[in-house]
């Protein structure tokens, strides 16, 4: 048989699987869209979902802070349940709180040496603006709130991206993970 006219039967290299094999290699993804279900609650309020987003940029600065990218998945369940205690307890406000937070961190960030470390002054950065679009969004009316709020979970998502692509500060299951769920809440709070 002449080997110049044998039909390949391999799949071409550009076709993938859809198979277990590729939801195990995007895990992140199918993880963002079970939590987005599960543990984002539809009857979350505005206010709730502000302040979500405004932890978003913190779990990178810490990140950064640390200098550790996987760093990022011990930070992320820390981060939100400390959330949810505070909120729980209702002490004092939890804008209030992560802008502390956020600011402290900063602090540790300048001790450590990373005020020359361009990654870290970004998330800084990222932080101050996505705080400040959650404040706009919490000083306005519910129905604008909710389109703000969408319009900063969705560029947090389009960040998580940039993130992924770059291999930059996060480690890039976490930047997947959260693109993907960034993007998810930010549609639901538009289609609601």
């Amino acid at each position: 048989m002449d080997t110049t006219t044998a039909v390949s039967t391999a799949r071409p290299a550009s076709r993938r699987s859809a198979g277990p094999a590729f939801l195990a290699q995007r895990w992140p993804t199918v993880a963002a869209l079970a939590f987005a279900l599960i543990g984002t609650p539809a009857e979350a309020s505005v206010e709730i979902l502000t302040e979500m987003m405004m932890l978003l940029p913190f779990l990178y600065l810490v990140t950064a802070v640390l200098d550790r990218p996987r760093a990022v998945w011990v930070v992320f369940p820390a981060s939100y349940t400390a959330w949810f205690v505070v909120r729980a307890l209702d002490v004092v406000r939890s804008t209030v709180l992560i802008g502390a937070a956020a600011a402290a961190v900063v602090v540790v960030g300048a001790v450590r040496g990373r005020l020359r470390d361009r990654r870290f002054l970004v998330q800084a950065a990222g932080m101050v603006a996505f705080g400040a679009l959650g404040l706009v969004a919490l000083a306005v009316d519910p129905d604008v709130a909710r389109y703000i709020v969408a319009a900063g979970w969705f560029l947090h998502g389009v960040w998580d991206l940039v993130h992924h692509r770059l291999r930059v500060t996060v480690d890039r299951s976490f930047a997947e993970f959260c693109a993907v769920l960034d993007i998810a809440v930010a549609v639901a709070l538009v289609l609601v």
